[in-house]
């Protein structure tokens, strides 16, 4: 029950976020209209990813984390995720601000080699993911600089991964 609650709360959220880069421009459908498919994606998105950390090799030294606890990382992921909307316009700035950010985190935090090579690799999985989905014709970003995508989105999913581990510990 609490991965289907995970379902939608990760697929309103991120629908909610999507719809943001939609109406900033960041961008957009072939119909200009956010599609159907976009809600259990997103939600898919978000439980897959939870799920892999617990399935990540290393992951099981950490423990287990409250709602509570994960809760932090989900709203500073939010955050990031909702600066890129309003942000776009200057990629550098942005990816660098995530970048750094993330790297405050992780200092502060004092992340482990294996959370490290987990966040490194959503970062990759996740812009690759949206670079086929991209490359398919169902949406496009309108200031892309690598691969179909912008730069400041692999930075965006160190903060994803952040978040996804959190509640990946939360709910295993």
């Amino acid at each position: 029950m609490r991965w289907m609650g995970l379902f939608v709360l990760g697929a309103l959220a991120a629908t909610l976020g999507d719809r943001g880069h939609v109406a900033f421009g960041v961008l957009s459908y072939p119909d200009s209209v956010q599609p159907w498919w976009v809600f259990p994606e997103m939600g898919l998105a978000a439980v897959g990813l939870s799920w892999s950390w617990t399935r990540f090799p290393g992951s099981g030294g950490e423990g287990t984390l409250s709602l509570r606890e994960a809760l932090g990382p989900a709203l500073w992921f939010l955050g990031a995720y909702g600066a890129t909307s309003p942000l776009s316009q200057w990629p550098v700035l942005l990816t660098l601000g995530l970048l750094g950010l993330f790297c405050a985190r992780a200092w502060h935090e004092k992340l482990s080699k294996t959370t490290l090579s987990y966040c490194v690799a959503v970062a990759i999985g996740g812009a690759g993911a949206e670079i086929l989905i991209s490359s398919a014709g169902l949406f496009a970003y309108t200031q892309p600089d690598w691969g179909l995508v912008p730069m400041w989105l692999p930075m965006l999913y160190l903060h994803v991964a952040l978040a996804t581990r959190a509640i990946g510990r939360a709910l295993s």
